[in-house]
């Protein structure tokens, strides 16, 4: 018999005809037997108390031999050898799908609610030398980003990480420049800014300055004037934003030159203190005289001038007066001595003059006529 079996049930069937005996013998090394040395083995122990050759007593000898060897069906040296993978430990944040480790045998992850695969083409695991071949993470993820009104995000990704980058459509601005990022942290998306339409840049006003920087929605510009200067209408000092445009942007007020103190007329007084644009100035005469023109007894500023005045004259004053060029002219008979002209215009705080400007001696020459039919005649200003 051969001695280089690992079974002892080769060495100990000569000495014994029990089959259990046999079998009990066939314990350390019976899953390390050739599938056909066993067979022989037991065949030959068996052959001790059951003649040989007899298929039914072979088969049950062997079976018993089997059982014996913890149900393992022993190695086969025919047959090549099959290898297994070491258990599979369950991904962080999901699970793994399969039982099998044998060879080729495949593991799927699935994840938790929250959780996504980091990289969807890589959720199956396979085992191959026995080893687990390399699988995607489950991964935390943010919601889907909603879209911007009148701008637009840039990115892809709504893992632990992703960013989203805003850009807004044209004539729009992010009201917050710092905030143009959204970060997916802990599955929640960072606040990000909004899109808002803006205005053009507000042109400043002449002789006063437009406080205000901010173009967006909402936005003022306050006017405030220079130093001797002041705004034309005081109910037209702010123009907002609204929806691209500036309000008031023809209409907003603009700054003008205020007046110097109006000389008081002679024999008269002037009621109001304001020196800005539009305030007014009253003539009211002394007893004993009167306007020289009753439709000319107020004076308004305007970019800083005051519009003529009449003159207070004595109450028996008995000629009529013209305007021309923000001056008054009234005109005396020529059968008056100048001294009596002079005296005249005196009384009506004015003085005599000599016409030499063309524009000046053309109106004079339309004008004195109609209250002079001699055609001769002093000419006064007041």
């Amino acid at each position: 018999m051969r001695k280089d079996l690992s079974c002892h049930v080769v060495l100990k069937f000569f000495r014994t005809t029990e089959l259990t005996t046999c079998m009990r013998e066939c314990t350390d090394d019976c899953p390390g037997l050739l599938y056909n040395e066993l067979e022989r083995n037991c065949t030959l122990c068996a052959s001790v108390k059951f003649e040989t050759g007899n298929p039914e007593k072979k088969a049950m000898a062997f079976e018993k031999v089997k059982k014996k060897c913890d149900d393992q069906t022993p190695y086969d040296s025919t047959k090549t050898q099959q290898t297994s993978c070491p258990p599979f430990e369950n991904k962080k944040n999901g699970k793994m799908v399969g039982e099998s480790l044998l060879e080729g045998a495949t593991k799927n992850v699935t994840c938790h609610p929250g959780y996504s695969p980091r990289d969807i083409n890589n959720v199956v695991s396979q085992c191959k030398n026995s080893q687990w071949t390399k699988i995607t993470e489950c991964a935390i993820v943010c919601p889907t980003f909603e879209n911007n009104n009148n701008g637009k995000v840039e990115g892809d990704s709504l893992f632990e990480g992703a960013t989203r980058n805003l850009t807004c459509n044209p004539g729009y601005s992010p009201r917050d420049s710092n905030a143009v990022l959204s970060l997916c942290q802990n599955g929640q998306w960072t606040k990000i800014t909004e899109c808002i339409k803006v205005c053009p840049p507000f042109e400043n006003n002449s002789k006063g300055k437009v406080a205000g920087d901010s173009l967006f929605e909402g936005a003022t510009r306050n006017l405030t004037c220079d130093s001797g200067y002041s705004p034309r209408d005081d109910n037209i000092l702010v123009s907002q934003c609204q929806n691209g445009h500036w309000t008031n942007i023809t209409n907003i007020t603009e700054c003008v030159k205020d007046c110097p103190q109006l000389i008081t007329p002679k024999n008269a007084t002037v009621e109001g203190e304001s020196i800005n644009v539009g305030s007014t100035r009253t003539l009211k005469c002394d007893n004993g005289y009167k306007p020289l023109n009753e439709i000319k007894i107020t004076s308004v500023c305007d970019n800083g001038m005051w519009s003529s005045i009449t003159r207070c004259v004595p109450d028996t004053w008995m000629y009529s007066a013209f305007e021309f060029d923000q001056s008054i002219y009234l005109f005396t008979n020529y059968r008056d001595i100048f001294a009596k002209a002079v005296a005249f215009c005196k009384e009506g705080d004015g003085h005599v003059i000599t016409i030499d400007d063309e524009k000046e001696q053309q109106w004079v020459e339309k004008t004195a006529p109609i209250v002079n039919d001699l055609g001769r005649f002093w000419l006064g200003i007041t």
